[in-house]
């Protein structure tokens, strides 16, 4: 089991939209092909100072995009390892504060380029694998998460506000605290 760059998960590692992607925290949205849906999303985050998603879309290579341009092309032969795994974030539900957990996609390459997609979704994890799997790179999940039951969401956030420490611990994340704080 690879570990994960634990610079790539600091808080003042987001991209910001300056095209540079690698050693690089971002969201993403996985093969989204709604560009109007994505201009909106894009313009109006920025107006209230918040990072907007990229897109991937999986064929051939990893290719990474915001609304109007390729933001960078990975070549399945020049991927090292990619890591699933699990960020515990501070967020909020109707004002009130609470841990939020994130689908981290991390991938790295044998030029040792590391990035962090961060997907809205824990459910998504399974169309990255459908995606990713019969290549000649490793897919690793140290969180378990192919185990877990990702449909009942309640139950899924449960089980990780109870068990997250020692997952975060056993896959070589920090746990002490939130990610990205």
């Amino acid at each position: 089991m690879h570990t994960v760059d634990s610079k790539i998960l600091a808080s003042n590692n987001f991209y910001k939209d300056d095209l540079n992607v690698k050693n690089k925290i971002f969201k993403v949205r996985l093969n989204n092909s709604q560009p109007l849906r994505d201009t909106i999303y894009k313009y109006s985050n920025e107006v209230v100072g918040m990072t907007y998603k990229l897109n991937v879309h999986i064929d051939n290579d990893i290719h990474i995009c915001d609304v109007e341009k390729t933001v960078l092309d990975i070549p399945f032969n020049e991927i090292k390892f990619i890591q699933f795994g699990i960020l515990r974030l501070l967020g909020s539900v109707s004002s009130v504060p609470t841990n939020m957990y994130y689908l981290l996609i991390y991938i790295e390459t044998k030029e040792s380029i590391k990035l962090g997609m961060v997907d809205n979704s824990l459910q998504h994890y399974f169309d990255y694998v459908k995606l990713l799997k019969d290549h000649d790179f490793p897919l690793e999940d140290p969180f378990k998460i192919a185990e877990m039951n990702l449909t009942d969401l309640t139950q899924t956030y449960n089980y990780l506000q109870k068990n997250y420490d020692k997952l975060a611990v056993t896959a070589g994340y920090h746990s002490n605290k939130s990610h990205l704080n």
